[in-house]
């Protein structure tokens, strides 16, 4: 099977936490899973912000998720060039 595209993602009911939800991103040819729980009904995946939708978690989940990729990446490849 052939890895996914950066970005691609699946929000699907979460196995461990009945009446959660888990969102999966692929990056790099991993896949990352967030735990979505419902609290006051908003959802959340680290209880510090929260969304009235779905549509809006995952938007910003998977920018803020691929923002910071991209981060790393920046910085592992300036320690390169600096090295060199």
């Amino acid at each position: 099977m052939a890895p996914f595209e950066d970005g691609v993602f699946l929000v699907r009911e979460s196995a461990n936490y009945p009446g959660d939800y888990t969102l999966c991103v692929a990056y790099e040819g991993k896949v990352e899973h967030y735990h979505i729980s419902i609290k006051d009904n908003r959802l959340t995946v680290d209880d510090e912000t929260f969304f009235s939708n779905m549509v809006q978690l995952v938007e910003v989940r998977i920018w803020h998720y691929l923002h910071l990729q991209y981060l790393n990446y920046l910085s592992a490849s300036t320690s390169v060039a600096h090295t060199l």
